[in-house]
């Protein structure tokens, strides 16, 4: 009997440390692929800028990743890696390409990339305050949960 309540034990105190360390790599992902974003966003300015071609095969080429889908002239993204409405608002840039000249264009996209900037930003503040919270929470809750139990 006491065998079975120290393994239970055990797992009750592992499940809640992986709660917390599923939290922060969720959070890790989200702004790796805020970088990702800010990084094609970058590049396609510069595609845009140099006339490489037509837009929309632009934005596939410059965007290609394995957590980024782009069909039917929209992203799809896991929410699991971006927030909604950072996703509404990289579909919302979509809908605003391809109506001026590339000047205009660049300009454009600009302001999103200041816009995913302060995302990222974000982001990167809210992994760096809580990743330890989170883990040190999931560990003192899983012990509170064993010292209840026994």
């Amino acid at each position: 009997m006491i065998t079975l309540k120290i393994i239970g034990s055990i797992f009750t105190v592992f499940a809640c440390l992986q709660f917390g360390m599923n939290k922060t790599a969720k959070a890790k992902s989200r702004v790796n692929v805020l970088e990702k974003i800010c990084m094609a966003l970058e590049n396609l300015s510069i595609e845009i800028r140099l006339g490489r071609g037509e837009l929309y095969p632009i934005i596939q080429k410059t965007f290609s990743a394995d957590y980024i889908d782009f069909s039917d002239n929209r992203f799809v993204i896991s929410e699991q890696f971006i927030e909604k409405s950072h996703l509404d608002k990289l579909n919302e840039m979509l809908e605003n390409l391809g109506r001026s000249d590339a000047k205009g264009e660049c300009e454009k996209i600009s302001v999103y990339k200041s816009i995913f900037a302060e995302y990222l930003e974000n982001a990167r503040q809210e992994y760096k305050n809580n990743r330890k919270i989170w883990n040190t929470l999931s560990l003192g809750g899983g012990v509170t949960i064993v010292l209840l139990i026994i």
